[in-house]
């Protein structure tokens, strides 16, 4: 049993650290979404949301970004997968709940085709 508990916790980990590894370009490719956001809808009646919602964001996205960067970079053993996974599934949820203020609060201010 002890042996099954050993294994199922050094495979967990590699699930981690494959899964982080690949964190900071889905983190990109959302930082790039929300800029081109901001741009599109700076000058809309919401222009004031729109900014605090993109300041908001970047904070996020440079604490998300610069915490998994630094995981990344550690050497395996000193690793707190357990930390990082929680610290991820947390920032998720804060990321997921700013997109839907987005599209609840400021993009059904003004309609998406009258911006492009």
């Amino acid at each position: 049993m002890r042996l099954m508990t050993e294994n199922y916790s050094k495979f967990k980990k590699h699930q981690i650290n494959v899964f982080i590894g690949q964190a900071n370009i889905a983190i990109t490719m959302a930082g790039i979404a929300a800029s081109l956001l901001f741009l599109i809808y700076y000058n809309s009646p919401s222009q004031s949301y729109i900014s605090y919602w993109f300041v908001i964001y970047s904070a996020i996205f440079i604490f998300r970004y610069s915490l998994i960067h630094n995981f990344n970079k550690t050497p395996a053993e000193k690793r707190d997968h357990q930390a990082i996974l929680r610290f991820y599934n947390t920032t998720s949820i804060i990321v997921g709940l700013l997109w839907s203020c987005a599209g609840i609060y400021m993009l059904n201010s003004s309609g998406f085709s009258e911006n492009i």
